[in-house]
């Protein structure tokens, strides 16, 4: 499996454990428009350095949207 298609499989899993539905289902399309304006990318380099910046971001936001959930506030 190419490693941009098991990131956004990753990152689909990952959104889908949102708590809140209106979450879920912004981070499926921001997911996804993201991933359809890189589709067209080919230099090697750009896209591993475009896959690390993925799994950073996810990460961080779904971080920072279950932190906002468990502790009550939605800023």
């Amino acid at each position: 499996m190419s490693a941009p298609l098991h990131l956004y499989r990753y990152i689909q899993r990952q959104i889908r454990l949102l708590p809140d539905s209106a979450m879920r289902g912004y981070y499926q399309r921001h997911c996804r428009e993201h991933f359809v304006s890189g589709r067209t990318e080919t230099d090697p380099g750009t896209i591993k350095l475009m896959i690390e910046k993925g799994y950073k971001d996810i990460l961080q936001s779904l971080s920072n949207s279950f932190t906002n959930v468990e502790g009550g506030s939605m800023d």
